[in-house]
């Protein structure tokens, strides 16, 4: 899970999916495409697919259906519907990566994670949703489309201005605290999926 976080970043800015790789990026903008997408869901579903052998060998029946419906919401948010296809698959995708992501919580009871890597995972939600929240203020009030619905290609939004184009035009103070909050947004994304996979471990007994 580590490397599926961390891999397909390094190689979304080894220029390997886009020529101008875009900092600060979430997740999602970073392997929506090419090889880091590639990346992302091999390592991703190894990933799960080790965790699936846990539930099955050391979890209950509503355990086992809980692990498939996480896993299922998240190939619904980043393989089904992954950032920037379209309208419609940018709301599914969302909805689908906040799903996912309070999942975790739940997970929390399963794996018995340690307070201090939950506080973590928390901390780190609640600075993403506010992050979120100031950065699509900032972006309505300066015209800017968000970094989702920017790469919308299916023609029913309203039109409007390409986001670089827009960004072109602003003065340097707006610049720097629209980068601002985009990189609390990417650090705090970042910050508690480590937590919280930094933490998947450490609260289960070693018997086998």
């Amino acid at each position: 899970f580590h490397a599926s976080t961390f891999v397909p970043l390094a190689l979304y800015h080894l220029k390997l999916s886009d020529d101008c790789p875009k900092f600060p990026a979430t997740i999602s903008y970073s392997i929506r495409k090419g090889v880091p997408r590639v990346a992302h869901h091999v390592l991703w579903l190894m990933g799960w697919a080790v965790m699936i052998k846990l539930f099955r060998k050391r979890g209950d029946r509503w355990a086992r259906y809980f692990a498939a419906q996480m896993i299922s919401t998240g190939i619904l948010a980043v393989i089904v519907c992954p950032l920037g296809q379209s309208a419609f698959r940018n709301k599914v995708h969302f909805f689908a990566s906040g799903a996912y992501m309070l999942d975790h919580i739940i997970l929390f009871r399963f794996l018995n994670t340690p307070p201090v890597f939950r506080a973590g995972f928390y901390g780190g939600f609640v600075a993403l949703v506010a992050a979120l929240q100031l950065l699509e203020k900032k972006e309505a009030a300066l015209g800017i489309l968000s970094e989702g619905h920017s790469q919308d290609n299916d023609g029913h939004a309203a039109p409007a201005p390409p986001r670089e184009k827009v960004l072109e035009k602003l003065s340097d103070a707006d610049r720097h605290v629209l980068r601002g909050f985009e990189g609390a947004v990417m650090f705090a994304e970042y910050g508690l999926f480590t937590s919280f996979v930094c933490g998947m471990a450490a609260g289960l007994s070693r018997k086998r």
